[in-house]
């Protein structure tokens, strides 16, 4: 019984030496090193200009005429422009006033930017904007999407942004040549508004 204790405290002995062996001889393998210098994230900016080029748009006096006479009057002319470093999309919208009594259906309109042909023929004002929560236009009636898009971000440097995306507009309207003599007397007013989101880097 002794001899068998004595063997198995031997056995137990040599183990534990051999796990200690082990442990040391894997840390002799194991290399750590740090980071030296700081993570940094800095959060870009975001923000949206809106320049007038010309005058709002003043019909008074106006009457019912084609398409040609329509495109031939002075457009109002504006610049979207990304002011900062964040690309955003935008929705240009087009928003009556409630108290407007000239109905929609005897207006057309026609939008080109300055980069692309002058259309020849005006439209109707149909694709209704659903989403009103964040024009903040006093008596607002209905909102139609014009047109929509992307400007990419510009760049920092310093305290400066430059090289942000930019869009310019006309924006025609006019009296559809097919309305009545009932038109005469009333009024029509709509404003342009550009509501814009933040689009995220792939």
């Amino acid at each position: 019984m002794k001899a068998r204790y004595k063997i198995s405290l031997l056995l137990i002995g040599l183990m534990l030496i051999g796990c200690i062996y082990i442990t040391q001889s894997y840390a002799l393998w194991i290399v750590r090193e740090e980071q030296t210098n700081e993570n940094e994230v800095e959060v870009g900016c975001f923000s949206v200009g809106f320049t007038e080029k010309s005058e709002s748009i003043n019909l008074n006096n106006t009457y019912p005429m084609n398409d040609s006479l329509g495109l031939s009057s002075s457009p109002y002319t504006f610049t979207i422009t990304n002011t900062c470093t964040i690309n955003n999309s935008y929705v240009l919208t087009l928003n009556t006033i409630s108290t407007n009594t000239l109905d929609v259906s005897n207006i057309k309109y026609a939008l080109h930017k300055s980069t692309e042909a002058k259309p020849e023929v005006g439209s109707k004002l149909t694709n209704i904007n659903q989403d009103t929560k964040n024009l903040n236009v006093n008596n607002l009636g209905t909102s139609y999407i014009l047109d929509s898009g992307v400007l990419p971000g510009g760049t920092k440097v310093g305290e400066q942004v430059s090289g942000g995306g930019e869009v310019t507009y006309n924006l025609y309207l006019w009296i559809d040549d097919i309305a009545g003599n009932e038109v005469e007397g009333q009024t029509f007013e709509a404003s342009i508004n550009v509501t814009s989101v933040a689009v995220e880097d792939e």
